[in-house]
């Protein structure tokens, strides 16, 4: 049921239990205003793996490399508190839902067409239609000294076919582990049901790419080294994790360099 009291707030923290602790490195020098993804680094949790066509559920058993995720047995499930800290200054971090993930020939420019896959009933509505699903192309082994642009194609969240978008920021030469491009939606689409093709202006040399569909949860702000920002039922809402999300962080260093993020992740319960 919904959580709608006070005192439904504190027993669902209790059900929800103990607050997860993350941390995060990104290790390569970053570039100033760029994303990243936090999925292939070092810390706590473990680096995932990029596969396939993988979609990404953690129903059954937690996937290598997500933060861990309780849902409960009855009820339903939000996130209840987000406190992270960075080693920088500016920087911004994103909690997301991994949702699926496909990898792409980086040396290719012909037209890669994406073999169909159904996505997990996840996105803003609790559907599968895509609303709120997002796509981005995430960088899992050191590319080469070349800026394609990324073209994809997709189907919308109200299921029209022949949508394209493209990478938001330049690409970057020899892009590091864990460069995430994020990749624009069509006029006023808002969201992917389904990935249909996707094709580089340029080879990219070498390395490896893929990419994501992803849901973002929520996002918070750090704006001093060691600053806290936070995110809780008193200063946001609750947005509600449906049963198999998979959490991970993406992460914004606004001035470049190395960086990290490290905090505590709760859910409710309820």
């Amino acid at each position: 049921m919904a959580i709608t009291t006070a005192d439904g707030i504190v027993a669902g923290f209790l059900a929800g239990g103990a607050p997860i602790f993350v941390n995060k490195g990104v290790t390569a020098s970053t570039v100033a205003m760029r994303m990243y993804s936090t999925w292939r680094t070092n810390g706590s949790p473990s680096p995932g793996t990029t596969s396939a066509g993988a979609v990404y559920d953690s129903t059954s058993n937690m996937v290598e490399g997500q933060i861990p995720f309780r849902y409960p047995s009855n009820g339903k499930c939000y996130l209840g508190r987000a406190l992270l800290t960075g080693s920088v200054t500016a920087q911004s971090t994103f909690l997301v839902d991994r949702i699926f993930s496909a990898n792409i020939t980086a040396t290719s420019v012909a037209l890669q067409p994406i073999t169909a896959v159904a996505l997990p009933p996840r996105d803003d509505n609790g559907a599968s239609d895509g609303v709120g699903y997002l796509v981005g192309a995430e960088v899992h082994t050191a590319m080469g000294a070349a800026t394609p642009t990324i073209s994809v194609g997709y189907t919308n969240s109200d299921g029209v076919a022949g949508r394209f978008g493209s990478n938001v920021h330049p690409t970057a030469s020899g892009a590091a582990i864990g460069a995430f491009y994020p990749i624009s939606l069509q006029g006023a689409d808002k969201g992917v049901r389904q990935l249909d093709s996707v094709q580089l202006s340029a080879s990219w040399l070498s390395g490896g790419v893929a990419l994501v569909v992803y849901r973002i949860l929520a996002s918070l702000p750090i704006g001093a080294i060691g600053g806290p920002s936070e995110i809780n039922p008193i200063t946001g809402d609750m947005p509600e994790l449906y049963q198999g999300t998979v959490p991970f962080l993406l992460h914004i260093n606004l001035t470049g360099g190395t960086s990290n993020v490290e905090g505590v992740i709760q859910y409710l319960h309820g």
